[in-house]
């Protein structure tokens, strides 16, 4: 593509050149409108960079009024709502803004690990099975969660003999 590019621009310089070269010892009209031809033909040869560049700032402006939407394709990353939906144990509302932000950013591991969480306190285990393989797959991993609710009459919750309770998941 760049050779062609460089081929189009010599040749336009040529035409151009050549066309000026003639327009001034041009005495008849034939002559002078012929010269103007070939300078034309040589301005056709940049026309696409030319009007491309000059014409770029005025269409990233109106684009920008008429389709507002084409700056941001996917919305920006924030786990504000989803976090809030968490603490305020609106768990089914958390988990979908969750599925929101892995659905546009895929490789966002942090927020597979809360979702999961979420789905694991809540008891969604539909979608902590499907997000758990999605997230082993995608990042090529074993996610060895473990977690165990704990008894409202234990002393320390999540301890016993001394040692962490755990019980795996996956």
């Amino acid at each position: 593509m760049k050779s062609s590019l460089i081929l189009r621009w010599m040749a336009a310089a040529g035409f151009i050149t050549y066309g000026c070269w003639i327009a001034k010892d041009a005495e008849s009209p034939i002559t002078k409108i012929f010269s103007l031809l070939i300078v034309i033909m040589g301005a056709c040869f940049i026309i696409p960079e030319a009007v491309r560049f000059f014409s770029y700032p005025v269409t990233r402006f109106f684009s920008g009024l008429a389709f507002p939407q084409d700056r941001n394709p996917k919305p920006i990353l924030s786990y504000k709502l989803a976090r809030y939906y968490g603490e305020q144990a609106r768990f089914a509302e958390s988990i979908e803004e969750y599925k929101k932000i892995i659905k546009h950013y895929p490789k966002e591991q942090e927020a597979y690990l809360e979702m999961l969480t979420l789905a694991m306190e809540s008891g969604d285990m539909p979608s902590y099975k499907k997000y758990a393989k999605t997230f082993k797959r995608r990042f090529n991993c074993d996610l060895s969660l473990t977690y165990e609710a704990p008894d409202p009459n234990d002393e320390f919750p999540g301890f016993k003999n001394g040692r962490p309770r755990r019980k795996r998941i996956l």
